[in-house]
């Protein structure tokens, strides 16, 4: 079990004007290496940025504090065999205000087929709107068996799983096109 530490801080100066101080280290231990720069303005105004990596996963987090509104971001991309998973969080926090919102985008292929679903917990006009949306990939094959096209199905789900209704139209459509080759 290896770890390396390094730690860097200084100046950054934009424009000759506008002075930030920066901190920031890197550690590496095991499969995993942590990056986190940190620039401060003063000690009510920064933005910090976290970087994780691992052998099949990255993280990235961004804090940022300006005029007490306190915002993060945060990124997460996961891959394994057949499945790509990326998570996005943003959150936003002051006196008055605390929102969240989440969005997951898993990407996998099984039986022959791609599917990609979005799961989303958002704050919209008329308040939270949480579902999901699973879009099927399905190749159009000729009677040689040679993939001519794609035929794909969206359908849009509620919280509770069931499918959801746009404008009276429910999301449910299955359309061929040709591969660009």
């Amino acid at each position: 079990e290896e770890e390396t530490f390094y730690v860097f801080s200084g100046d950054l100066v934009i424009d000759n004007n506008v002075r930030y101080a920066v901190t920031g280290s890197k550690t590496n231990e095991d499969e995993e290496t942590k990056i986190i720069f940190r620039a401060n303005l003063d000690k009510l105004n920064y933005i910090e940025t976290e970087y994780i990596f691992e052998e099949d996963e990255t993280k990235i987090k961004v804090k940022k504090l300006v005029n007490n509104l306190l915002t993060i971001s945060e990124f997460k991309l996961e891959i394994e065999d057949d499945e790509t998973v990326v998570e996005l969080k943003f959150f936003e926090n002051n006196d008055t205000n605390r929102t969240k919102d989440t969005f997951k985008f898993e990407y996998e292929t099984e039986n022959g087929e791609t599917i990609l679903e979005i799961q989303f917990d958002m704050q919209g006009l008329n308040g939270r709107i949480k579902g999901k949306i699973s879009v099927y990939v399905i190749p159009v094959l000729n009677d040689q068996n040679e993939i001519i096209g794609y035929r794909y199905q969206a359908i849009q789900f509620n919280e509770d799983g069931e499918p959801y209704i746009v404008t009276g139209k429910q999301i449910r459509r299955a359309h061929v096109w040709t591969p660009v080759t």
